[in-house]
């Protein structure tokens, strides 16, 4: 007798799944392009520069060109619909560029130390943007990675990219104290 009051909340449930599974889709995919475009030697500055764009909040449709002008029109398309994600949500999944999982309390702190090591400037840089625009910010650490040099530079950058993206997606704020932080402010 009491099942038929339950139907409808189970339909709901599950029509809300599926949007949610909808939604899953186009960043699941947006994540497996924007990983493969955005860690190559060439395609990492174009995704930083993009970045760049996107936090001096010049033009959003001039960003998504820089992103993707080399690109095929599927994948144009698809940043053209994932460009509509609330929240900034798309510039978060080109942001994140398929880093892997990991725990930034551990791994930040010594990412920053090497960072300071090389290029204190860009973390103050860093720190200084921070309070105008977090990609504007997150760029200013990503474009002093390009300036790595010598044996095994490709992978180095896309390691210590990969701490400060999955940081940046996880909790920008915390990434930003932490570079302020490591500057003694």
């Amino acid at each position: 007798m009491r099942l038929h009051r339950c139907v409808p909340l189970i339909a709901i449930a599950i029509f809300c799944g599926h949007g949610t599974a909808q939604e899953d889709l186009l960043t699941r995919k947006l994540a497996e392009e924007l990983k493969t475009e955005c860690n190559g030697e060439h395609n990492f500055r174009v995704c930083t520069n993009a970045l760049y764009l996107h936090g001096m909040g010049n033009n959003d449709d001039l960003a998504l060109q820089t992103l993707s002008d080399h690109e095929s029109p599927q994948v144009r398309k698809l940043y053209q619909i994932g460009k509509s994600l609330p929240d900034d949500g798309f510039w978060k999944q080109v942001a994140l560029a398929g880093a892997p999982q990991i725990d930034c309390r551990r791994e930040l702190p010594a990412a920053l130390g090497r960072h300071f090591a090389f290029d204190p400037e860009a973390l103050s840089n860093a720190a200084d943007d921070s309070s105008k625009n977090v990609f504007l910010s997150l760029s200013d650490l990503l474009r002093s990675l390009t300036t790595i040099s010598g044996e095994n530079a490709v992978q180095i950058r896309n390691a210590e990219a990969d701490v400060y993206r999955y940081c940046f997606f996880n909790d920008p704020v915390t990434l930003f104290a932490a570079v302020k932080k490591t500057l003694g402010r």
